[in-house]
């Protein structure tokens, strides 16, 4: 990565530590470990720029890939399938790296066996949860309580799966108390036929402007995310 691209993020930083006075103010950086677009950062662009997050003092960073364009689902490893992160290998070329920042890792853990493992196995000091959580939002709490073992399958086709997240974020927020079951099949079936719906009528509307989002959907096979 070149200088000039990563200078933001520095001039961030610096920003952040001028105004917060406070040595135990913990900062963080997200980054893309590999974007999928002519131009985009290489894993060396992404392994040199947390070399240089390290020496700036960031408390860790989040690994994660891919982007809206061209997600990295794709999996070049059984050993990567097995413990259910894209982006664990990077995970594991950069931490031995980093000797006071922390490596967490985001993307694809679903099971309490696989996020223990890759923190076990060295691979990453800890995991990051994104899409379960629109389904469950308790699901961190109750996997350390020991009360569940991991996330509920979801059905939802993979193209689709952020939009089929935001239907339920947007339930969470109007407190329905159900949220939509997306491991069950034919309340998904109900759900994509919604989203075609509403992406037609966005598409009706401006044609030319992107037309992603979610559809609004009252929940007729759900669960009480208060359980």
């Amino acid at each position: 990565m070149s200088t000039n691209r990563s200078r933001i993020t520095f001039e961030i930083i610096d920003e952040i530590k001028r105004r917060v006075q406070d040595p135990s103010f913990i900062i963080c950086v997200k980054l893309n470990s590999v974007e999928f677009q002519p131009g985009g950062q290489t894993p060396d662009d992404c392994k040199n720029l947390c070399l240089k997050l390290e020496e700036a003092g960031i408390d860790f960073v989040d690994l994660s890939g891919g982007t809206f364009e061209g997600r990295a689902f794709e999996h070049k490893k059984e050993s990567t399938k097995a413990r259910e992160s894209y982006f664990i290998e990077f995970a594991e070329m950069i931490r031995p790296l980093l000797k006071k920042t922390k490596v967490y890792v985001t993307g694809g853990f679903r099971t309490a066996s696989g996020m223990v493992n890759a923190v076990r196995d060295g691979a990453t000091d800890g995991v990051g949860i994104g899409r379960p959580l629109g389904a469950e939002p308790y699901l961190c709490k109750e996997i350390l309580e020991g009360r569940v073992t991991g996330a509920i399958e979801n059905f939802v086709p993979l193209p689709l799966n952020t939009q089929g997240t935001g239907t339920q974020l947007h339930q969470i927020g109007l407190d329905e108390r159900l949220i939509s079951d997306w491991s069950d099949e034919g309340e998904v079936k109900r759900w994509v036929e919604a989203n075609e719906k509403e992406t037609a009528r966005k598409i009706s509307i401006l044609p030319n402007v992107d037309s992603s989002g979610y559809a609004p959907l009252r929940p007729e096979v759900g669960f009480d995310y208060l359980r």
